[in-house]
């Protein structure tokens, strides 16, 4: 969005949707590393764990046909 009083609403809109009980929700703190385990516990997905199984099926499948076309 260009710079204006529009995006100046927006922010401070989504500034204030991120304000908790006296405290900025998304601030750093141990509340938000303890949000990102629980979903991490719920959806069992770990994005380090799926980079690696990708390049071990796929990417090192491509790299191989890349090789011999070359």
């Amino acid at each position: 969005m260009p710079a204006g009083p529009e995006r100046d609403l927006r922010d401070a809109n989504m500034k204030a949707s991120l304000v908790g009980v006296g405290r900025a929700v998304w601030s750093g703190d141990a509340g938000m590393a303890q949000q990102w385990w629980r979903n991490y516990t719920v959806w069992a997905y770990n994005a380090f764990e799926a980079a690696e199984d990708w390049w071990m099926q796929w990417g090192r499948l491509r790299e191989r046909a890349l090789d011999e076309v070359w």
